[in-house]
């Protein structure tokens, strides 16, 4: 195998535990039970927690690399991504029609009768597990990207 590709993904799975460390850090443990709750219903809980999110995520990238510019584009487009997946219309929409979950059959997405069809779903057991790791890997799929991209430019 190119040395240079063992490299790069041997640092790429470092970064990728660290960034997923720090994004539980700022997401779980940062987040009060009324925030978390409050979110997926307030426009405004949301923005906060995106944002704070997006920036807070990034930080390593302004470490490493540095650059200003370049880390308030990277946590932008962070917290736009946090966002959608905080919403929960990614989750109620993979359930609805990936998994065909039969409590959602009828519903069309609003924030007041999606959700809470997607929580009477949840109920149903595995389907609360299944709904979150979804969502998990939402949250972790630009983490690993990152993790790529950035121990590409370390090793360039």
């Amino acid at each position: 195998m190119n040395t240079e590709l063992t490299t790069v993904l041997s640092m790429a799975g470092g970064l990728f535990f660290l960034w997923t460390f720090w994004h539980v850090c700022l997401d779980w443990l940062t987040q009060t039970e009324r925030n978390a709750m409050a979110k997926s219903r307030d426009h405004a809980v949301l923005l906060a927690h995106s944002i704070g999110q997006g920036f807070g995520v990034m930080a390593p990238w302004l470490v490493l690399r540095g650059d200003v510019v370049e880390y308030g584009w990277m946590s932008l487009l962070m917290a736009m991504h946090h966002g959608l997946g905080d919403s929960y219309v990614l989750v109620w929409a993979w359930a609805k029609w990936v998994r065909r979950v039969p409590e959602l059959e009828d519903i069309s997405w609003d924030r007041g009768a999606g959700l809470v069809h997607l929580a009477i779903a949840a109920r149903k057991p595995g389907n609360a597990v299944i709904f979150m790791v979804v969502d998990q890997v939402w949250h972790l799929f630009p983490l690993a990207v990152l993790s790529i991209v950035m121990a590409a430019l370390c090793v360039s």
